[in-house]
């Protein structure tokens, strides 16, 4: 449609007719045009309005096309004289819609860019990092664009539906462009997290990246592959505005994904070495600080109790897990006081069959038990033993003796049926909280009542799930039995006692037990040593409590003749030790 208005008014007038029919045959030689219908006069006579026919759609590139040459010659008609000429319609307002948001996207790219330069520089603290990723990020956006022309333009995938047309909706770029960014920047911030926790931990920019991308590929992938099969559905939802912004961000999603920031990002970053961390120290001094920039804690690993990989291949119990979490925080608030120290026996139990065929001071895990226990964190590097290492020089001659005495001082059950570790620490942690209950529960009775006289040994163990925890040492677990026994004398507790021989052989329970006079002392008499009390009560057990007391299942579960034996073999391996 063409406006053609008269500054004097009179448009019907005569006079403008000549102008108003140069401008109508002008219009009949434009492109794309079929026929231009008679002017229509405004009710004020100060306008006429032309109509013209597209041989083509409304909205095709070339209906804008013929926009844009009326727009220009038009007004140039040398008729005209005062009148001004205005082409506009559904066709121009879509050009003008168009024209102004391409004029604008620069803009809006520029935004979005300083904005995502400036949350990765808060979060990464580089320079180079934040740079590259807002790079990277746009080789993803590439990646969309490409693909909006190759299926829509090109007609690549007409087989699967998608219908070919000559122009993409205006909307569509900048919508994918924000799109693109905002998601991308996500997984680049996981990602490069990931990697600057590792080398503040570290210093070693190789090993942040490896470390970084083992960590995260899977959530990146199982991110993007979810947020590809929603915008795949946006692709054959049936409406080319949907389809056109489900085909484009379904390929950036995963061009980002996959190429950008498992690939090029990590082969960048191992490129440029130490380059990625380069800040100016003016805007070191200006940026805040945030939580994941603080190094990780300093950790010895050799004091961490880890599961290795002959053990970690039998599935850990949900419910041991569940339990031994709950357990050890119950644990950590009876026992405040508790102390860190290496654990020989932290796997004595576990049915480790590749214990076997070792030859005498090189078990896996053995040191010292009779020598006084080494903190964590404070042992000096002669004494000092990693729970993962061997035995420090002055305390293998011991650990021979002991081997020698066990036999090959095997570290598996009665039965082979191997045993996870967190459902051994499950059973020590029920014990060591069973001892401090009734520590804390103790009240009049005829028995002697015994005191701690040093804090509980613990020893820092790693679940699978990763989660670190403080569970009682096997040795200690053993004395804390070997407390109720003494405190309660009851029929379970020399059940219990009796199993743990079983994986502990008598000669290590023995080797625990004649040390209890460092750990407890009796409150009546201090010269009465709670070792001698408990051989004479390990030779004969004597239960306060009867058979029936404990139920059908109980007696069924525990032979008490067998138990009577086992008692007894500890009992004979203590007085051994003693001479």
């Amino acid at each position: 449609r063409v406006l053609i208005t008269f500054p004097d008014g009179g448009a019907a007038s005569p006079e403008h007719s000549q102008t108003i029919g140069a401008v109508r045959q002008r219009m009949t030689q434009a492109p794309n045009i079929v026929s231009v219908s008679p002017p229509q006069f405004a009710e004020d006579n100060n306008s006429a309005l032309l109509s013209a026919v597209l041989s083509v759609d409304p909205e095709d590139m070339r209906a804008r096309e013929t926009v844009g040459w009326m727009r220009a010659q038009l007004p140039r008609i040398p008729d005209a004289g005062s009148a001004r000429v205005d082409v506009g319609g559904p066709t121009a307002l879509i050009k003008d819609f168009d024209d102004r948001v391409s004029a604008t996207e620069p803009l809006v790219l520029g935004f979005v860019a300083l904005i995502a330069f400036i949350m990765l520089l808060l979060s990464i603290h580089s320079v180079f990092l934040a740079l590259k990723g807002v790079l990277m990020t746009l080789l993803s956006v590439a990646a969309a664009y490409g693909s909006l022309v190759m299926v829509f333009q090109w007609g690549w995938l007409k087989a699967l539906g998608f219908a070919q047309i000559t122009s993409i909706d205006s909307t569509v770029p900048p919508l994918v462009l924000a799109m693109t960014f905002g998601l991308s920047m996500d997984y680049e911030i996981f990602l490069l997290t990931r990697i600057r926790e590792r080398f503040l931990h570290t210093g070693n920019t190789r090993d942040a990246v490896a470390y970084g991308v083992s960590t995260s590929a899977r959530t990146i992938t199982s991110a993007a592959l979810i947020m590809i099969a929603v915008f795949v559905g946006f692709a054959f939802a049936g409406m080319p505005l949907v389809a056109e912004i489900g085909v484009a961000c379904a390929v950036a999603i995963a061009v980002d994904a996959t190429v950008v920031r498992l690939v090029l990002v990590p082969a960048l970053m191992a490129m440029f070495a130490q380059w990625n961390w380069w800040l100016p120290s003016w805007l070191r001094r200006i940026l805040p600080s945030v939580d994941f920039d603080r190094p990780l804690p300093a950790v010895d690993l050799g004091d961490v109790v880890i599961i290795p990989d002959d053990i970690s291949a039998v599935t850990a119990p949900s419910a041991d897990l569940r339990m031994v979490i709950k357990s050890a925080a119950k644990f950590k608030h009876l026992a405040p006081d508790a102390i860190c120290v290496t654990d020989p026996l932290a796997f004595t139990g576990c049915g480790r069959s590749s214990n076997r065929g070792l030859d005498p001071g090189q078990i896996p895990h053995q040191v010292d038990l009779t020598d006084e226990p080494v903190p964590v964190g404070v042992a000096s590097s002669e004494a000092k033993n990693g729970t993962n290492g061997h035995p420090a020089p002055a305390a293998k001659k011991r650990v021979g003796a002991l081997a020698a005495r066990n036999g090959i001082a095997k570290a598996i059950s009665g039965s082979d049926r191997p045993v996870h570790p967190v459902t051994l620490w499950r059973g020590r942690l029920s014990v060591a909280i069973d001892a401090l209950q009734a520590d804390k529960a103790k009240t009049a009775s005829r028995r002697p009542r015994y005191e701690r006289r040093c804090p509980v040994e613990t020893t820092n163990v790693q679940l699978p799930t990763g989660d670190r925890l403080l569970v009682p040492t096997g040795a200690e677990a053993l004395r804390l039995k070997g407390y109720l026994i003494m405190c309660r004398n009851s029929r379970r507790d020399y059940a219990d006692f009796a199993n743990m021989v079983d994986s502990l052989e008598p000669e290590t329970a023995a080797l625990v037990l004649a040390g209890m006079d460092r750990y407890y002392c009796c409150e009546s008499s201090g010269r009465q040593l709670i070792a001698t009390q408990l051989v004479r009560r390990l030779a004969d057990p004597k239960p306060d409590d009867s058979a029936d007391d404990q139920g059908s299942e109980a007696e069924a579960a525990s032979d008490w003749e067998g138990i009577r034996q086992r008692c007894l073999s500890v009992a004979v391996a203590m007085l051994e030790e003693a001479r």
